[in-house]
């Protein structure tokens, strides 16, 4: 369900006169302080219980105890870090009650939108609809015109927008005018997030002087080939060479541009882990690891009703640590309604608006034709009545990939 979006003169009239403190100083925390510098309110510091004693965008990041013992009467927390449920437990603990002395990062910034400003990409992933599914949606890049059009829009109807993410089906990086996007996304004071499988020959320099905040980069192997079963067309020595690249250009040019390899697991690359997790390290980025899954969700709704799986997509299960019939049992199984796209909408670079970041062929999730034409409270009313919507609840395949989720996403992150 869809929920109001919030006034900055209503929460700035929730803090009252306590001093505000974020809790988690990596993206999201970022994209926050950027949110409250922008209608004039003042963030205090950091509260991050595995970075403590660092510095964060010039502040010295503190321990939970320290901000938490001066009190709720004194002290206003947003949680905007992994690992919500637990953190709020522990303000809870300490006396801070939700809405009134506490928010996540949801709950300031309730919507995510990927804006795909490349609709194409240059590999064919087989678990990834651009390379497993026999049509979806090939219309080119985005204008910087657009661009503008499409923010200024947001930052009319979201007046917290905290970030903007600069991807979907598509490369974003093929995309000549997207360090502009990046740029100009910044200067209104906007968070950028950019995920790449950086398996190309680009500019980097331009988009790290751009200054994307959080830059994230896909692998599923540590040599040839595993790399190459599932990143089809790709080419990790070309992938291991920009790595380096963005390490040189982070610490020259953007040293708080927060840099992420985010490694997919599978049954056959699982060996890779430590290597990729080491060369990580020594560039000085955050290595992650998840479960790997398998989209177009339309796929999985159709499987799910009996119909089979696309060639590549049977192809490409054979690879998945966890199966596609038992997640969905498991999906089936959750007594939670959330959905993982519940609040999550892709407007294409053709500026159509799709209801689902999983969804690729299925005509029905296209709430607008033109985004710039059709007010949000007509998109959430259209999102909230979505047929689509109805018969994936239906299948009970909603939660699909948070069966995923909930899975391996610490492996190698020891080393």
């Amino acid at each position: 369900m869809i929920h109001n979006i919030m006034e900055a003169e209503v929460f700035s009239a929730l803090i009252g006169g306590r001093k505000l403190y974020v809790w988690g100083s990596g993206h999201f925390g970022t994209s926050i302080y950027y949110a409250m510098a922008r209608i004039g309110i003042d963030v205090s510091g950091f509260v991050d219980t595995n970075k403590a004693g660092h510095e964060f965008l010039g502040f010295n990041v503190m321990k939970p105890d320290d901000i938490l013992a001066q009190g709720k009467d004194n002290i206003f927390i947003i949680i905007s870090a992994f690992f919500t449920d637990e953190i709020s437990k522990i303000c809870e603990a300490n006396g801070f009650c939700h809405s009134n002395d506490y928010l996540t990062h949801a709950d300031i910034n309730p919507y995510y939108f990927e804006v795909d400003v490349a609709g194409c990409c240059n590999l064919r992933c087989i678990t990834c609809p651009r390379g497993n599914s026999p049509a979806g949606p090939e219309v080119g890049m985005m204008s910087f015109a657009s661009y503008e059009k499409v923010l200024d829009k947001l930052l009319r109807e979201v007046p917290l927008l905290s970030d903007i993410q600069f991807y979907s089906w598509g490369e974003p990086l093929l995309n000549p005018k997207l360090p502009q996007m990046i740029s100009h996304t910044v200067s209104k004071g906007i968070a950028a997030a950019v995920s790449s499988n950086l398996s190309l020959k680009c500019s980097l320099e331009t988009v790290v002087k751009a200054s994307p905040t959080w830059f994230r980069v896909s692998l599923s192997g540590a040599d040839d080939d595993t790399y190459s079963v599932i990143h089809r067309l790709g080419d990790l020595s070309l992938v291991i060479e920009n790595l380096r690249q963005l390490s040189v250009l982070r610490a020259k040019f953007a040293p708080e541009m927060f840099v992420e390899v985010n490694y997919h697991l599978y049954k056959h690359n699982l060996g890779g882990v430590a290597n990729m997790a080491k060369l990580c390290k020594d560039l000085g980025f955050v290595f992650r690891t998840n479960y790997a899954y398998t989209d177009p969700l339309d796929a999985i709704i159709d499987y799910a009703g009996g119909i089979p799986l696309p060639p590549k997509m049977e192809e490409g299960r054979q690879y998945l640590l966890l199966g596609i019939d038992e997640a969905i049992e498991l999906s089936q199984q959750s007594g939670l309604h959330d959905c993982v796209s519940e609040n999550r909408f892709v407007i294409h670079s053709d500026l159509s608006l799709r209801r689902c970041t999983h969804l690729y062929n299925n005509k029905s999730s296209i709430l607008a034709e033109n985004f710039l034409e059709i007010p949000l409270d007509e998109i959430f009313f259209r999102a909230n009545n979505c047929e689509v919507c109805r018969i994936c609840r239906r299948h009970g395949v909603h939660r699909f990939h948070f069966a995923y989720a909930d899975k391996g996403i610490e492996v190698g992150s020891e080393l």
